[in-house]
């Protein structure tokens, strides 16, 4: 054997056009195969799926705000105790956050989605046969716990986009959010308002979409090829990201994939020879040969939460634990809060209102579609957030956002006629829906591939013990003292916009990082 092929045996070769190549095959990672690729087909399929999910969980999480206001009718409950019922669901999300995280990076994304469903769709059935408060509360907690899994479809979706169409396709794919949140007002106003039916077919209804999804998930979704490509199953890979391409109406591709980190240390120990070097270099390695050896013990063993924490990375994770945790807070509170404006009386006056705390007033049809206004308020906001999210970057798009919320919601404050306090919600909802999506967005970008679905699960569940409080304020706190409870909306959103500020990080154009440790710049 040549002088030449013996020191190229562990390397690869970047030849005279500049193409890396290990033996005949060009060395590519998945990011790179899906860019060549091009957005098509495959990746609107991918997006349909991940923004059901989104949908059907929407129906679940939105439709409380309707649920705890009929429930206090019917079964008399405190005001205590139609807190609790929302808050219970956060419960559950902040435990089930974390597992699902783990779930996400050790088994994958789809079995993720799975297990999602298939929880969803029995305690959601359930709930619509409680017999009493402890039950209710017990079942809608199982439901959040399932639900906390949901988030990871934008981690799916992203893995299967090219770079310059992320950050909008991944926004744009949380319309469906609003859908499920337009679906189940209108559900919950044709059920609540008909005699004849009454809650518990709105918790059937809303259940029936979960259930199909949790037969048809494992039989049409592919898995993510970039966790495919970490757990070494780089054939199974290769072979969906070439189903992508052709659906795509492009030719297949025949090359050796590797993830980034791989790839920057095959270029750094290259040779830069000609063509004709490469006469007598080894075949290509086998699918599930690795170019760089790695520790024996599994990767999901190595990378902990502490792995959140080093190299940098500690001040954006504590920070987005911040936004986090004052995003879900206000978003969900202003949802609930919204309900219970309809269902009391306002009086323009700063006195305490302790009578209205024990007055039980069900929705009626107006109150539904002052509801649906707010709910499809969303849709702008999360068009003007794609819109200008490439061009100005995802910290000052959220930071901008949060501003003007502030200032809207100061303005519920303000005695007004109903109609102009349901545009300043309006204004609230559309606004805090484009900044909490940003965050969506941004949050899996930071994080590199191995612990990305951890990354945003944790963000999450710390998030969740917003939605924990949030209830009590919008369903105890301001009925007692309307200025108390606007306030504290007020101080949420305030928070968010200086944590948001001071994120190191800004991930506009930045390339998907596989096993790196990202460092804050």
């Amino acid at each position: 054997m040549s002088t030449n092929a013996e020191n190229n045996e562990a390397k690869g070769v970047v030849n005279e056009d500049g193409v890396l190549k290990y033996g005949d095959l060009e060395v590519l990672t998945v990011e790179e195969v899906i860019d060549r690729g091009g957005f098509g087909c495959s990746q609107l399929f991918v997006i349909a799926f991940g923004g059901l999910v989104w949908t059907v969980e929407a129906f679940e999480i939105l439709l409380l705000a309707m649920l705890s206001a009929v429930l206090k009718c019917e079964w008399g409950l405190t005001p205590v105790q139609e807190a609790t019922i929302t808050a219970m669901v956060f419960v559950g999300f902040f435990i089930g956050a974390p597992f699902f995280g783990y779930i996400a990076d050790k088994y994958g994304r789809k079995n993720n989605l799975f297990l999602v469903c298939l929880i969803s769709s029995c305690s959601g059935l359930m709930s619509a046969f409680s017999p009493n408060f402890g039950w209710m509360v017990f079942l809608r907690m199982i439901l959040g716990f399932a639900a906390a899994g949901s988030g990871q479809c934008i981690t799916y979706c992203i893995e299967f986009l090219p770079v310059k169409t992320r950050g909008p396709v991944v926004l744009l794919t949380e319309m469906f959010w609003i859908f499920g949140g337009i679906g189940i007002v209108l559900i919950g106003m044709y059920v609540n308002t008909n005699p004849a039916l009454g809650w518990r077919y709105m918790l059937i209804f809303a259940a029936i979409p979960v259930i199909l999804l949790t037969f048809v998930i494992p039989i049409a979704l592919p898995s993510s090829p970039k966790f495919l490509v970490l757990q070494g199953e780089k054939e199974h890979a290769l072979k969906i990201l070439n189903w992508m391409i052709k659906l795509n109406c492009k030719a297949p591709v025949n090359v050796y994939l590797v993830n980034n980190e791989e790839k920057d240390k095959l270029l750094s120990e290259s040779d830069v020879i000609t063509q004709s070097d490469t006469e007598g270099s080894p075949p290509p390695p086998s699918p599930n040969e690795q170019l760089i050896v790695v520790e024996k013990e599994k990767w999901y063993k190595k990378y902990m939460i502490s792995y959140l924490f080093i190299n940098g990375m500690w001040k954006t994770t504590l920070l987005l634990w911040i936004i986090w945790l004052m995003f879900v807070s206000y978003y969900y509170g202003i949802i609930l809060l919204t309900t219970t404006i309809f269902q009391y009386d306002r009086h323009c006056s700063l006195e305490s209102g302790l009578p209205r705390l024990d007055i039980c007033k069900e929705l009626t049809r107006d109150d539904y579609i002052a509801l649906l206004w707010t709910t499809a308020a969303e849709t702008p906001g999360i068009i003007i957030t794609a819109l200008i999210l490439p061009f100005i970057g995802r910290k000052w798009v959220m930071a901008s956002e949060m501003v003007v919320v502030t200032i809207f919601t100061g303005l519920l404050l303000v005695c007004t006629l109903k109609p102009v306090l349901t545009f300043f919600l309006v204004v609230c909802r559309a606004l805090i829906a484009g900044a909490f999506l940003a965050v969506f967005v941004y949050t899996p970008e930071v994080y590199p591939t191995k612990i990305r679905a951890l990354g945003l699960a944790t963000s999450s569940s710390l998030g969740r013990i917003g939605g924990m409080v949030s209830p009590y304020i919008a369903q105890v706190i301001f009925p007692l003292s309307e200025i108390a409870g606007i306030v504290l909306f007020i101080v949420m959103a305030l928070v968010s916009v200086v944590a948001i500020l001071l994120l190191p990080i800004e991930t506009k154009g930045r390339a998907l990082t596989d096993t790196g440790e990202a460092k804050n710049k």
